[in-house]
């Protein structure tokens, strides 16, 4: 989810999504991390995922420049 689904520059998005671990070992020290040229660049710590189970992200971005889409 993104919300609000477009966003301004100088302006911030919530994006929440879920990382499902569907191997046999823990993920440790799970990070996402955020990189495009029209947003700041933006680290999200998850943690660790056991196996079956499911990490959540929620991390706010901010614009940084426009794009065509």
């Amino acid at each position: 989810d993104v919300m609000p689904d477009s966003m301004s520059v100088g302006a911030e998005s919530n994006v929440m999504f879920g990382i499902n671990n569907t191997g046999k070992v823990i993920l440790y020290n799970v990070t996402v991390t955020f990189e495009a040229d029209s947003i700041k660049k933006t680290d999200a710590y998850v943690g660790n995922i056991k196996p079956g189970e499911t990490g959540n992200v929620d991390t706010m971005l901010t614009g940084v420049a426009p794009t065509q889409d």
